[in-house]
């Protein structure tokens, strides 16, 4: 079996050979990666490791002490306790797939069993390369998916939305919004927005208008007849209530002004009925701004208070 993938630990390595020359350095790391190949250890023959490192023998023995500074020297061999422990726990992994791979090749073979026989016996291959870690792939896809969606909010929401405020909140809103809705959604329902937001309301701003989901929201359409209505209606309780107000007002101050009036208790009582709609004098405003009685005009009524 090919030695497996040597690990490298790129913080720890330079943080301990910071004093090594350039020389040094590769004479170290071609100690290194032979060392790795051979299963951890070389024989102790400064000839033989001045052939490792690709230097002369005189080369060697003027770097040697400091190259061999990071080894251990036991019954004529040249080892590291790290690269050991390292290695020996590469192995353990290695076996384990191989392991695995075996079972599973046999379970198939049991699944189907004339097709897939001849690959069934065959003993996969350990690599010498490192597996492709699953998580590096899935974060890759997030951050090329969160990349388009920062586009899509430059380039057709912000630009799209009247209210621009808040935008660096309003982006981290958009792409968060994106994993639940799409972006003809969103741009759909912010479309649907304006064009049904009343003119006497305030904009929302973007991060609002996200956060809240509100562009899965279906507004009411109000007709132009709607609004006619709802004026007049509106101007007709403004009159009552208006003459409603002068009445008492009126009352309020006829008592003052006519003591006997104090004991015609009935006379609110045939206003609350309308009952002053029969007479022939209406309640209204004079030119001066007060209430009072006056002939009714041809045509017009009483408004009672109900």
């Amino acid at each position: 079996m090919s030695a497996p993938y040597m690990q490298l630990y790129v913080a720890d390595y330079l943080g301990d050979t910071q004093h090594l020359t350039t020389e040094q350095h590769g004479a170290y790391m071609l100690l290194l990666m032979t060392m790795w190949r051979q299963g951890g250890s070389l024989p102790e023959d400064d000839r033989m490791l001045a052939r490792v490192a690709r230097v002369s023998a005189r080369r060697w023995h003027l770097i040697r002490a400091e190259v061999m500074a990071f080894f251990d020297v036991e019954d004529g061999k040249v080892t590291q306790k790290r690269l050991v422990e390292e290695y020996q726990k590469a192995v353990s992994k290695s076996e384990k797939r191989s392991v695995c791979g075996k079972l599973g090749g046999d379970a198939k073979a049991l699944k189907d069993r004339g097709l897939a026989s001849a690959k069934a016996k065959q003993k996969p291959q350990h690599s010498s390369e490192p597996e492709p870690d699953r998580e590096d792939t899935n974060a890759s896809s997030l951050k090329r998916a969160s990349a388009q969606h920062a586009q899509e909010f430059a380039e057709v929401f912000w630009p799209r939305f009247p209210n621009k405020t808040g935008k660096p909140k309003a982006l981290t809103s958009f792409l968060t919004a994106r994993k639940s809705a799409s972006l003809e959604e969103i741009v759909t329902g912010l479309d649907r927005y304006i064009a049904a937001k009343p003119p006497d309301r305030q904009w929302l701003n973007p991060t609002t208008f996200l956060n809240q989901q509100r562009w899965a929201d279906e507004p009411a359409q109000i007709t132009g007849g709607q609004h006619e209505q709802h004026h007049s209606h509106a101007q007709r309780r403004s009159r009552q209530d208006d003459i409603a107000g002068g009445v008492a007002d009126f009352y309020a101050a006829k008592r003052v002004r006519e003591p006997a009036f104090q004991g015609d208790q009935g006379a609110g009582d045939r206003w609350s009925r309308g009952g002053m709609a029969s007479r022939d004098v209406t309640f209204e405003r004079g030119e001066d701004g007060s209430f009072g009685e006056h002939p009714r005009r041809a045509g017009g009524a009483g408004y009672g208070r109900h």
